[in-house]
């Protein structure tokens, strides 16, 4: 397995970042009108905080389910990874589950709003199977796909028996 450097899970994060914020502008356009009146028509605090608790969860939810869904998919990759032609494998080198993929994602949209974590990424290009920290805890890897295209199967590596996890 070649493992993906900094620079270009760097770039399919941005990448992935646009598409969900072109999602959460379409999600906000969608439901704008279900409030006509803005904020001020929760007057009363528990809508205030049961309305805020929804939108925090759907702005860190959302991410995290397209990550998600994507690296446990036959794809393996989100839209991002796919155009640069990156994959997502456990330590077997085959396609996470769903849990596994939200044990990654999570901690990482976590991560990616809190700008005093930020550090945490330069784990990426120190380590030697260049990964973040949560790639470490969900025992993950982002792996460089050896074809010219993402296809419908699962990404083929091929380990060494003396290679370690």
């Amino acid at each position: 397995m070649k493992y993906a450097g900094f620079w270009k899970r760097v770039a399919a994060c941005w990448i992935d970042y646009v598409v969900v914020t072109l999602v959460l502008c379409g999600v906000v356009i969608v439901t704008d009108p279900l409030f006509p009146e803005g904020v001020e028509e929760f007057s009363d605090t528990r809508t205030f905080v049961i309305m805020t608790i929804l939108a925090v969860a759907v702005f860190i939810g959302l991410p995290v389910l397209y990550a998600a869904l994507f690296e446990s998919s036959k794809y393996q990759a989100t839209l991002g990874k796919m155009l640069l032609r990156l994959s997502v494998v456990d330590t077997n080198g085959s396609r996470l589950s769903f849990a596994r993929g939200v044990a990654r994602n999570a901690p990482k949209v976590i991560n990616l709003l809190i700008p005093p974590l930020y550090f945490l990424f330069f784990a990426i290009p120190m380590s030697k199977k260049k990964q973040a920290l949560y790639d470490r805890v969900a025992r993950t890897f982002v792996v460089e796909v050896k074809t010219q295209e993402h296809t419908a199967s699962p990404v083929q590596t091929t380990r060494k028996p003396s290679e370690p996890d």
